[in-house]
């Protein structure tokens, strides 16, 4: 009986361990940096491939460069600067 007790009491920690984990990691954190592109307000950080932190808005990170479809992976050009693309676009 007491073997069973702490075998749903372990699942349950568990479990809820890691809808913890998950739910932080899917989540962005927002700052109140002007965007790196047109100076709005809320911003995402990015870092460069030098170590530049940029600020991106919500309109210029969630586009493809490209297309205008959504934006799915980023990377830095040569020129230390973020590029936002959809799968088709991919580097």
């Amino acid at each position: 009986m007491v073997y069973k007790y702490f075998n749903n009491l372990a699942f349950i920690v568990i479990i809820l361990s890691l809808l913890i984990v998950l739910s932080s990691c899917a989540s962005r954190t927002s700052y109140n940096e002007l965007c790196y592109i047109c100076d709005r307000t809320p911003t995402f950080k990015y870092v460069t491939a030098k170590g530049t932190d940029r600020y991106y808005c919500e309109s210029h990170c969630s586009k493809c460069g490209v297309c205008d479809v959504k934006a799915t992976s980023n990377y830095t050009n040569l020129l230390d600067f973020h590029v936002f693309t959809c799968d088709k676009h991919k580097k």
